[in-house]
């Protein structure tokens, strides 16, 4: 968005005023020219308060780190970075590999109040199905996890191409039954043509004060990205945020993530292969710098390098059947300095 002189705060729920085109500024400052200011100033402090605008509360000035170019918002009140969680499917048969994605710039283990917005990108590629479900859902240690949206948007995407979708979520830190650490999740699922599904989903965690009696969430409380398909359970890869911080910030070579590509519980996949990708671009058949790869499951640090710039961190892992190959993956943006 054009710079028009606000930053406007990430609890906003209708959509910024669009910026003015050359002409109609010049218009606008012949006008704010000809005007006393006494006049003009209260009138645009009434615009900022319909606005929701409120002195000394935070506004968004925080850049999200990889956020896509088709990102509805690119900046908020806190540090934030796009991270992506896809399930991959492939049966017999199949040409491609199917893809569901769900996608946002999180908020992860960032101190959170008021009415948290995420807009969430999901994504097909390949994939015959129809995207009959998205949701965000809230989790606390206390009482486990609870849809508080969800909808049916009967999305497709023709001729098994590339599409993207945006659904935006407004969360209010009020619903939470707790303050501290607690979760938040995203999730996606599509209905294959066959009538099994797929289905995509996203843990993270924040630190959410409303005012309600603290109570830190301890069940694997880090980032995990998931895919799943009917009958053959979660197969999933996870970033250990509570061990190693996500990257929203530069980071030095060689940087040690704590990377977990594992069966989680009993409702996860064994998995049969992992990889560790650097700069991946799937879609478009563009498979990455391998920085590691092996069969079975890995879980600790894993030593990263990379040069100086931007960069995506792929982590994949496989869980092989008789029926197909179920992956679950997610890719993790981070600069280098």
């Amino acid at each position: 968005m054009a710079d028009i002189g606000i930053e406007w705060v990430k609890q906003y729920h209708g959509r910024p005023p669009r910026a003015l085109s050359p002409t109609a500024q010049s218009r606008s400052s012949a006008r704010s020219r000809s005007k006393p200011l006494r006049i003009v100033l209260p009138l645009a402090l009434l615009a900022l308060a319909a606005a929701g605008f409120q002195p000394g509360r935070a506004q968004a000035a925080v850049p999200c780190l990889g956020a896509p170019a088709d990102s509805p918002a690119f900046k908020y009140a806190e540090p934030r970075l796009f991270v992506d969680a896809q399930s991959w499917w492939k049966q017999p048969g199949d040409l491609e590999t199917r893809h569901l994605h769900i996608g946002a710039c999180i908020p992860e283990r960032e101190t959170l109040r008021g009415t948290i917005h995420i807009d969430a990108k999901i994504q097909l590629h390949a994939n015959p199905g129809t995207v009959y479900y998205v949701a965000i859902a809230w989790e606390t240690g206390a009482s486990g996890d609870h849809t508080y949206f969800s909808r049916n948007p009967g999305w497709k995407c023709p001729n098994l191409g590339n599409c993207a979708f945006w659904q935006s979520f407004d969360l209010p830190a009020s619903v939470f039954d707790r303050a501290g650490l607690e979760g938040i999740r995203l999730r996606a699922s599509a209905r294959q043509p066959d009538g099994k599904e797929m289905r995509t989903s996203m843990n993270f965690q924040a630190y959410i004060e409303n005012g309600k009696s603290r109570s830190n969430m301890t069940r694997m409380p880090y980032l995990r990205m998931k895919g799943w398909y009917t009958g053959l359970n979660y197969c999933e890869s996870a970033y250990r945020s509570d061990v190693t911080p996500l990257p929203d910030g530069r980071v030095a070579m060689p940087w040690s993530p704590w990377l977990r590509q594992r069966d989680h519980g009993d409702a996860d996949a064994n998995p049969t292969y992992w990889s560790v990708r650097l700069d991946p671009d799937i879609h478009n058949r563009i498979a990455g710098t391998f920085l590691g790869k092996g069969a079975g499951s890995r879980d600790g640090l894993f030593t990263v390098k990379a040069l100086p710039g931007f960069h995506k961190l792929m982590i994949e892992t496989e869980c092989q059947t008789a029926a197909g190959e179920n992956t679950g993956v997610g890719v993790i943006p981070f600069v280098v300095s």
